[in-house]
């Protein structure tokens, strides 16, 4: 038996056992809740936002990844550019992604879109 479905089997008898009955494609997923820091403006003036790279990250891979930072760090950044993120080099904000948009909440959605999409992928793989 492949990994998804025996982590699906272990999930449907976890939740048969605490007594759920709703299915789990019926349950509404989560909000993210990332916490976002104001930056200085670029050089344009165009406001930025900075989350913490392991926000662009699944469950699933920060439990299976272990202690391997780099590589979590190296998949976040790439999720990050493809919504327009990028890599923030600072001392100050060490692991940081940085986003250019005028508000946090508006760049939250593309954040879950991409996570789903990601998260999709390995349950298919």
């Amino acid at each position: 038996m492949n990994a998804a479905l025996n982590a699906l089997r272990h999930h449907v008898s976890g939740a048969i056992e605490r007594g759920e009955k709703k299915a789990i494609v019926e349950q509404s997923a989560p909000k993210l809740d990332i916490e976002f820091t104001r930056i200085k403006n670029d050089t344009n003036g165009n406001p930025r936002y900075v989350c913490h790279f392991l926000s662009l990250n699944t469950r699933h891979e920060l439990d299976t990844m272990g202690g391997q930072v780099s590589e979590k760090y190296a998949l976040a950044v790439k999720r990050a550019n493809r919504i327009g993120g990028r890599k923030y080099h600072c001392k100050a904000y060490g692991g940081g992604i940085v986003f250019q948009c005028y508000g946090a909440a508006d760049i939250v959605p593309a954040i879950e879109r991409v996570l789903a999409q990601d998260q999709a992928a390995q349950v298919q793989s």
